[in-house]
Parts: structure tokens; sequence; C-alpha cells
């Protein structure tokens, strides 16, 4: 079974069966997508059942049957199969991610990290940012967020600092602004755990100039990079390294949460091709925006209640508030948390191990 266990974790968290879809083509990466789903149910079965996580489950099932019976884009099945797939991860994933221990994450997120670095280094592409396994920038940099956080396991401080600069150099070749905003928050937060945590800010923020300053040496040449270095000289504004802000494009969907405050526009309304071309980018706006308030209200309740908790263990387990932190920071900036199954896996893992850090401290 622990080899079972190692092939379901690289299969969600290094996002395997997408890099088949596109590497490949879209019926291997799909067999293989199932196939994760398949193995997490065997896995589940075969290592004693055990509870579902009660608000995630709760929330999906307000999400989903709300925004599903109202379908604005879409069909009922394609929403049926999205809550099937999500319904195991809050049952079967809940039980898994109980017995994944810190290191074995830790180390998984280390090869998504080398994934990150390579594709930079080796694999160019136009616009200029890199993501690996993740195909995505935003959703790489989110992942080297997640190592980084978990290297204050680590008790050994020479492997710390040496993951604690693969992650950062991954991240930082993502050019993804919500990546540099975190990793201030996290280095900010590590020097309440020890002080001399303040040299990882110093040492960041050399490696960021040097990215800048020699990157081209390094194949980093994109277009997203030229915009970083022009804003580092000053040739450019804030607007112009991202595009369109955040704020802006929340704006454009305000108008259509007045009109169905309460039960929403149905599944689909809110992602790209329903009122908008693009999806909102905000997981908070998308709840309210497809299902109403109430699973909004179910959520922000979850995510306050473990904020809570992450608190409360912070003196034995810091990297576990650092996990919810970067979790309900990154729910601002995209809106797949029901469909983004490594973003669920985190979630879900840090839920585990602060209840069991929780639990052990009132023994």
């Amino acid at each position: 079974m622990k080899i079972l266990k190692y092939i379901i974790l690289g299969l969600f968290i290094l996002n395997l069966p997408g890099v088949v879809l596109v590497g490949i083509g879209s019926t291997l990466g799909s067999v293989l997508s199932y196939l994760s789903f398949f193995l997490l149910i065997f896995y589940y079965l075969n290592t004693g059942q055990g509870k579902p996580n009660a608000w995630l489950f709760y929330i999906g099932i307000l999400y989903f049957g709300i925004s599903g019976f109202q379908v604005y884009t879409g069909d009922f099945r394609g929403v049926l199969i999205l809550l099937v797939k999500y319904l195991i991860m809050v049952i079967c994933a809940n039980e898994f991610y109980k017995k994944v221990t810190v290191k074995e994450m830790l180390y998984c997120l280390m090869v998504g990290a080398i994934s990150i670095v390579f594709q930079a280094v080796f694999l160019s592409n136009l616009y200029g940012r890199y993501s690996g396994f993740y195909l995505n920038p935003n959703a790489a940099g989110q992942i080297c967020l997640f190592g980084l956080a978990l290297t204050y396991a680590i008790n050994d401080k020479k492997s710390r600092q040496i993951l604690q600069v693969l992650f950062t150099i991954a991240g930082l070749v993502t050019f993804s602004r919500t990546f540099i905003i975190l990793w201030l928050l996290i280095n900010v937060i590590s020097i309440k755990i020890n002080i001399k945590n303040a040299k990882t800010l110093v040492i960041g923020f050399l490696m960021f100039l040097g990215i800048l300053t020699y990157g081209e040496l390094f194949n980093l040449k994109g277009l997203r990079f030229k915009q970083f270095q022009a804003f580092l000289n000053s040739d450019a504004n804030v607007s112009q390294v991202g595009g369109e802000s955040r704020s802006e494009t929340w704006s454009r969907f305000y108008e259509h949460i007045y009109e169905f405050p309460f039960f929403g526009g149905g599944f689909g309304k809110f992602q790209g091709g329903g009122v908008e071309l693009i999806g909102p980018h905000n997981t908070y706006l998308l709840i309210i925006g497809e299902a109403g308030i109430f699973p909004l209200l179910l959520t922000l309740i979850f995510f306050g209640l473990l904020l809570y908790e992450a608190y409360k263990v912070f003196p034995t387990k810091p990297y576990l508030l650092m996990i919810v932190l970067i979790s309900v920071i990154y729910l601002f900036t995209s809106h797949t948390l029901f469909t983004s199954y490594i973003k669920l896996s985190i979630i879900i893992f840090a839920y585990q191990h602060i209840k069991a850090e929780r639990k052990h401290s009132l023994l």
C-alpha cells in the first residue's frame, strides 16, 4: 500500500493526468485522470474507511446542488461528473491525506518545483512564464509557496535552506505577482518563528534581482520577464506588468451578483464563456455568482475556523498556518476550488494535520 500511496500522491500533487493530456493527448490524459480517482477509492476501501470532511462535503453539496439545477452553460451531466469527483476527494482523499506525512508531501512538492526550474532553463516560451507540471504559472506559484511553508517543518538547517532556495527560484520564474506578495508574507511570519529567518528575505531579494539581471543567460527572456525588468527600471507601471488587475476583473461581475444574490445565476455563469469570456479569478465571487449567499457563508465560516485552528497550533506547527493563509488568499485570485484537485488536496492535508495536532495538544 505504501507504493500505491506514492503513486496516488504523484498523480494528484504533480498533476500527471494534466501533463499527459497536454503532452500526449486527451484520451490518455482522461484515462489517467479517471485512474487516479479509481486508485484513491481503492486505497480508501482497503486501508480503513473514515468519515468525509464534513465542511467541504456540505459546501460542495450546496454549491453543486444549487448551481447545478439552474445550469447557465454546459449540461447537468457535466456538473454531475464534477460533483462525483469532488465528493471522492472530500470522502476518500480526506482519509488518504491523514496518512500522508509532511516529509512525503514536501518531497512531492520538491519534484514539482524542479519541473518548473527545468522548464524555465531548457524549454523557453514566448511569454516567459513557467509552470512545469502545473501548466498554469499562477498554480505553479501556489505550489512553490506550499513547499516553502513545509520547509519550516525541517529541523536540519542546511536541508531547509536548500529547499527554500529551490522553491523561491521556482516560484520567481512563474513571474506571478501573487507569489511575490505571499512569499514576502510567509517570510515575515517566519521571523516570528526565529529572527534569524530574516536573512531568507535578503537572500530571496538578491535572487530576484539576479534573475532579472542575468536571467537571459539562463534562457529567461519572454514577455513577462521583460515587463518585470522594465518595472524594476521604472519604465513600466504595475498594471503593465500584469495586464488587467484582479480588482478590475472582479468588477466585471459585481452587477451580475446583484441580480441573483440568494441562489446565484447557475453553474458556469461565472466561468469562461459565461457572462464574460473569462472567469472572475475569485472563488468567493464564483460561489455567490453561481450558487448564491448560502454556500459562500459556509465557505467563509469554514476557512475562518481553519485559520483560527491553524493559529492555535502555530507555536508547534507554524507551517500549517502558512498553508491555510496561502490557500485562503489564493482563492481571491482563482476560481477553481471545486475543480482543482491539487488545491483541494493541500487544503484537506492541512485540515487533517491541524486536526491531529489540536487533538494531541488537548490530551
